[in-house]
């Protein structure tokens, strides 16, 4: 078996593992950014089957992740932004939610990529691969409504209220292509390292969810709306890095 260095046709099997990191900006509505970090831990596998060509597989699993999910600035009907502290008092306070929760995560997945190795030193390398990701994203709801009445301090009608008790669970698979370049040397007889950047977009389905529910009333007995939708919706493109250590046979 030859060293790449030796300027011939090379063959090799990596076993590795690598310590990732994934930033990938979620939607942004308002002001409010929704993101998901996440540290991995990635063992792998690659097959150089020539001096320029690779293919491998690994998998990804959160060693910490968070996904940070918020209704904060949902668009409002009257032109407002919805915030968690907005303040209801009288009939106003028939529209504030008793329960109103929106969180998201992230779970293990896999990769599979080619790579082009561009020269026999430090090995830098293209990838490209598709990988398998999965997110899951829940709302809670709750609200116990009111029947209408007749409000004689501001003599008018109050229409009811809607109760409300949703619980939507929604939970997201996709296929995430992605590109990286990075660098594998080999160091020692059967050590190499490695290291990459690169980037994967994210190609999460349009408005998994979408609610319309009152939220306030004014003297006049006019509701006004917020619109809660999933922050989780759209294509949306993650920055990677990571640092990895393995074995060449």
């Amino acid at each position: 078996m030859a060293h790449p260095g030796a300027g011939v046709s090379a063959q090799f099997t990596y076993v590795g593992a690598d310590i990732g990191y994934c930033y990938l900006p979620l939607k942004k509505v308002g002001f409010e950014r929704s993101v998901a970090n996440r540290l991995e831990l990635m063992p792998q596998a690659i097959y150089r089957f020539g001096k320029h060509i690779g293919v491998g597989a690994a998998v990804m699993v959160p060693a910490t992740s968070k996904v940070k999910v918020t209704l904060e600035d949902s668009p409002t009907s009257d032109d407002y932004r919805y915030s968690y502290s907005s303040y209801s008092y009288g009939y106003e306070d028939d529209h504030r939610f008793s329960t109103l929760t929106y969180t998201a995560e992230d779970g293990v997945g896999g990769t599979l990529f080619a790579r082009l190795y561009l020269e026999d030193n430090a090995n830098l390398y293209f990838d490209a691969r598709l990988s398998y990701a999965r997110f899951s994203e829940r709302l809670v709801i709750r609200r116990d409504g009111r029947d209408g009445y007749y409000d004689a301090g501001a003599d008018v009608w109050r229409q009811p209220v809607d109760a409300l008790d949703i619980d939507d669970r929604i939970t997201h698979r996709m296929l995430v292509p992605g590109l990286s370049f990075g660098a594998a040397p080999h160091v020692g007889k059967n050590v190499y390292f490695n290291c990459y950047i690169g980037f994967d977009v994210h190609p999460f389905a349009k408005d998994a969810f979408s609610y319309q529910e009152s939220y306030s009333e004014d003297y006049s007995g006019e509701f006004e709306y917020v619109t809660f939708a999933s922050r989780l919706s759209g294509a949306h493109t993650a920055f990677r890095t990571g640092l990895g250590i393995g074995a060449h046979f």
